[in-house]
């Protein structure tokens, strides 16, 4: 999903779609997202998203039942990565590390169906401390009002 600005050129779906083969994704799928991706994320049922942008991150958690892992690349930002994990976002500083978190996910994913078993699957795995998602993690939720 990207929310990339119209540029001189091509459209920025076959730009992006480009940008990712050339760097080894082969056939991406892009979809350009004027507004909201948390709803893209609801309506096209995704398990989990990654984006370098907290507040994409925040609207699919609090528009899906999405997973999300926010890249964050300065380790200084520690205000910014508490503000992540408060709302159950996952941190990484590197894609890299949001391979391996996705790879993981993707082996959970392939061994058991339906919603309800993935997310038992998911936090009953044995999972370094290290890693980004941790099972314990606040969802936000509807107000109690």
């Amino acid at each position: 999903m990207t929310r990339r600005p119209e540029s001189a050129g091509d459209p920025v779906q076959f730009q992006t779609q480009w940008w990712l083969e050339q760097h080894g994704f082969y056939l991406p799928a892009v979809v350009t997202v004027p507004g909201s991706r948390g709803d893209l994320a609801n309506a096209l049922r995704l398990d989990m998203i990654l984006d370098d942008q907290i507040h994409n991150c925040m609207d699919v958690v609090g528009a899906s039942p999405a997973r999300a892992i926010f890249v964050l690349r300065d380790p200084q930002q520690t205000v910014l990565r508490q503000h992540a994990t408060d709302r159950g976002i996952g941190v990484v500083s590197s894609f890299e590390e949001a391979l391996d978190v996705l790879e993981r996910a993707q082996e959970v994913l392939t061994e058991r169906r339906g919603r309800l078993h993935r997310l038992v699957d998911w936090f009953r795995l044995p999972r370094d401390e290290s890693l980004p998602l941790k099972p314990d993690a606040p969802r936000p939720g509807p107000s109690a009002e």
